[in-house]
């Protein structure tokens, strides 16, 4: 009987046993499983490093067109001033005709429906009289438990006046 079972038992494991070219068959998979896995994360990791490279790359571009474009307002503000100097403007100006006047020695001429400009007062004058209370709603100036008792007052009022 025990030589039974041990021939069973054998003939159970050898028909449950694989063919060792399907053992091969199932580790080639697995090893080339594994290469692909290597290479995804290889992949992933060159992706990842070439967009940072390129961003890194656009950024100092960026930066070097902000230098480039500093320096000529720089350059364009100091023609500017000097185009604009006194020592420029008075050669030109005489030039075109106008003469230089001295103080007090204007003429001002009135022209009937000028309105002139005048200057725009964005603050009110500084003052004690001045302070204003702040406009609040009501509902905001209200605690939270004082609104839980009113809404619980009016709930019951209103339950009140159903009933019969």
């Amino acid at each position: 009987m025990v030589a039974l079972k041990l021939a069973m038992r054998k003939r159970l494991v050898q028909a449950y046993r694989q063919a060792p070219w399907r053992k091969q068959a199932q580790w080639i998979a697995l090893f080339f499983a594994g290469l692909l896995f290597i290479g995804a994360v290889i992949y992933m990791y060159l992706s990842v490093s070439q967009a940072a490279a390129t961003a890194g790359r656009d950024i100092q571009i960026l930066q070097y067109q902000k230098t480039s474009l500093r320096i000529q307002i720089a350059d364009e503000s100091s023609s500017l001033a000097e185009i604009t100097s006194v020592e420029a403007m008075r050669p030109r100006a005489e030039g075109l005709g106008f003469v230089l006047v001295e103080p007090g020695k204007p003429v001002f001429v009135p022209v009937p429906g000028y309105m002139p400009r005048f200057p725009i007062n964005l603050a009110p004058k500084a003052g004690p009289d001045l302070v204003q209370k702040a406009i609040l709603h009501p509902d905001y100036t209200q605690s939270l438990w004082d609104w839980l008792l009113g809404s619980f007052f009016e709930v019951n009022s209103q339950a009140e006046q159903v009933s019969p």
